[in-house]
């Protein structure tokens, strides 16, 4: 007959068992998202032809963000203005209906998703994946300033365990931005 010491024990070896099982799971979930998310990120040369290719939207995006300096972004789901206490679409909201379309064509153009400001640089988000705090991102940005964490390669970054953010020069005052 077991006693009652003996149901405690296998009790608690139970719970210890559950708490290593659930930590295994989550463990082998978080390396498989992470080998999923790792290969479905465009590659960094994709993003630098598109840039290319679209520069003068790019150019045209940053343009206005400075020139909207109450803007924090812009994307589909609306526009986030800093003294605003959530993102509205306009014609909802202080935000001229045909500037948004404008923002979104722009958008469109680029294959970027938003457009925001970062200090004193402004990033087209181009590729995001994730959930809460384990979201990673690519971005084409513009930097006022040159920004510290330069890497050659964010292709090659993303292979180490380094942590983000990091800046790859594309050239001039433009990067891609990884926050892997």
């Amino acid at each position: 007959m077991v006693n009652d010491a003996q149901k405690k024990s296998i009790r608690e070896l139970i719970k210890v068992l559950c708490f290593t099982f659930l930590g295994i799971f989550m463990l082998a979930g978080s390396l498989l998202t992470y080998a999923h998310f790792a290969s479905a990120a465009p590659k960094e040369s994709r993003l630098i032809a598109n840039f290319h290719a679209h520069r003068r939207a790019f150019e045209q995006l940053r343009d206005m963000m400075q020139a909207d300096r109450e803007v924090w972004s812009v994307a589909e789901r609306g526009v986030e203005v800093g003294n605003a206490l959530h993102i509205a679409v306009p014609p909802e909201g202080n935000f001229p209906l045909a500037r948004y379309n404008t923002y979104l064509a722009l958008l469109k153009e680029t294959g970027g998703e938003m457009v925001s400001r970062h200090g004193d640089g402004i990033g087209v988000l181009m590729w995001g994946a994730g959930f809460g705090g384990d979201t990673i991102h690519l971005e084409i940005c513009w930097q006022q300033t040159e920004p510290p964490n330069q890497i050659a390669s964010v292709d090659a970054f993303h292979k180490t365990d380094r942590p983000g953010p990091v800046f790859q020069r594309i050239e001039g005052n433009w990067y891609l931005w990884s926050d892997w």
